[in-house]
Parts: structure tokens; C-alpha cells; sequence
């Protein structure tokens, strides 16, 4: 009896970690809430930020970024397979979000990339239909009440997204020095699991400089779909120059081959209210 226990246990972990971002695919988008049933559900991410529909709300006010400024050691970046992931460390003080219609402190976890093989597809949030080449998410949890991400998806407000849209058509000469780092060494983490300790960088240079942004309640875009994440997206895309793309264009997911695309289409709003603070 334990032994048939422990072969389908093994079982339900191996199909649990079967999906895919491929719409033709049984695994794909589509079919993710066949063994998640949360990516069903009514406040779904991404979606398509419709500008004329969306409301204006001062009272959000401006986000803080406590820390953000201060030179970070101990970050590696890492294939994950189904992206490439921007670690901090556990240990040590960490950047956290206040301020901005947020309901506590958000300290900052990771940081991972969306794109695709195409040009003008690949971000995951979209604005008035339109696509950036590479969507950055900077993920956050609410550090007064949970100790990492896994532990606060379970509560609806318990995880803060920022959502960086970036745009690939910027000039060879104009890139932050940190999104620099990050595709620098994109070709050291080519296949699943490799990994790279990066030089100290500030996170502050990451973000566009105009702040104000757009706000919704909504999901993790990537199965179990959580429904637990306060999106902030920028409202101004970063850019980086079309060498850069490239670089990320030669990751390999995790079955081994060139990972084509890592995007989920948008859902339906289903009655959600877009903010802007501005």
C-alpha cells in the first residue's frame, strides 16, 4: 500500500510540473486549469490595460521603494526553465514597497523576464492591444505577515507585482547599467538550472524614471495562477537595444530546446476596474 502510495504521489508532482506556454499544446494556456484549477478563475493575469477605460484615482498616491538605491550583493541569476530569474538573497536587508494604494510593506523576492522569438510579442500585460518585446516582474510579499512568496499566495492581497514593459527598439547606446548586467550574462545560464552570481547592483535601475503607473487585483500568470497578486504595471516601457534581445532569444527552457515564447495571453476582466495614479 505505500508503495503504490509513494508511485502516485511521484506521479502527481511529475504532471503537476506539465505545462506549457504553447497555445497548440494539451499542456498550454488553455488547458492549465485542467490540473489548476485556479487559472479558470475571475481575476486572471495579464490582461489588456484598455487606456480610455481606465480610472483615475489620486488617492493611490506615489509607491515608495525603501532600499531600492542600495547596492545588493549576493544576487544570482538562474534558468528556471520556463524563464530566468533575478534571485535575492534571504539574508540581509532586502528592497520593500510602501506607499501607493498598497496595504502593507512588500519586500522584494525575485525578478524574472517574459518575451517571445518575435518581435512585438513577448510582454504579457499588453496596453490598448499592443505588445512590448519583454514584460520584467519584479515579485513581491507582504513581509509583515509572511516570510516568502509561497507562503502569502494564499491570501488575496498577499503578493505585489511590479510589471516593467520593455521595449526593444532603443538605441545601441542607451541601456541601464543593470538591465546590462542581467542580458550580459544571459549566455551563462543558457540551459535549466544554470546559474550566475552577479556583480552588486542597485534594483532602483531596473525601473523606468517616470513612476506613475496603472493598478488591478489580479493573479500569478504562471500555474497555480494564485489569485493573490496587487498588479502595478509602469506605465513607461525601459528600452534596451536589439542586441540585447538577442540574448535572450538563445535561452533553452526546460525540455532542453530554445524556449520560443514564455507568455500568457491576457484574460478577461471579468468587471475588474483598471486605476492609474495619475
Amino acid at each position: 500500500m505505500l508503495a503504490a502510495f509513494t508511485v502516485l504521489l511521484v506521479v502527481q508532482l511529475v504532471s503537476a510540473q506539465e505545462w506549457e506556454y504553447e497555445e497548440t499544446s494539451p499542456s498550454g494556456p488553455t488547458n492549465w486549469y485542467k490540473d489548476y484549477p485556479d487559472c479558470a478563475g475571475e481575476r486572471q493575469s495579464p490582461v489588456d490595460i484598455v487606456t480610455a477605460d481606465v480610472q483615475t484615482d489620486t488617492t493611490l498616491g506615489d509607491l515608495v521603494f525603501n532600499g531600492y538605491n542600495q547596492a545588493i550583493s549576493g544576487i544570482t541569476l538562474v534558468n528556471v526553465g520556463h524563464s530566468v530569474q533575478v534571485k535575492l538573497p534571504t539574508t540581509g536587508s532586502r528592497p520593500y514597497l510602501s506607499g501607493g494604494g498598497l496595504p502593507s510593506e512588500f519586500t522584494l523576492e525575485q525578478i524574472h523576464f517574459h518575451w517571445s522569438q518575435e518581435n512585438d510579442k513577448g510582454s504579457e500585460h499588453t496596453v490598448d492591444g499592443e505588445s512590448q518585446d519583454i514584460e520584467m516582474h519584479l515579485v513581491h510579499f507582504d513581509s509583515l505577515k509572511y516570510s516568502s512568496v509561497s507562503e502569502a499566495v494564499g491570501d488575496p492581497n498577499g503578493v505585489a507585482v511590479l510589471g516593467v514593459l520593455i521595449s526593444t527598439k532603443g538605441p545601441e547606446d542607451v541601456l541601464s547599467v543593470e538591465l546590462g548586467l542581467v542580458s550580459d550574462n544571459l549566455n551563462k545560464v543558457t540551459y535549466l538550472d544554470d546559474a550566475v552570481s552577479l556583480p552588486a547592483f542597485s534594483i532602483s535601475g531596473l525601473l523606468p524614471p517616470n513612476k506613475n503607473f496603472y493598478r488591478y487585483m489580479g493573479s500569478l500568470t504562471t500555474p497555480g495562477c494564485a489569485e493573490s497578486v496587487i498588479w502595478t504595471v509602469f506605465k513607461d516601457p525601459m528600452e534596451i537595444p536589439p542586441s540585447h534581445m538577442t540574448a535572450f532569444r538563445t535561452v533553452h527552457g526546460h525540455t532542453g530546446e530554445i524556449l520560443e515564447l514564455n507568455y500568457r495571453p491576457t484574460q478577461a476582466l471579468n468587471g475588474r476596474k483598471i486605476l492609474s495614479n495619475d
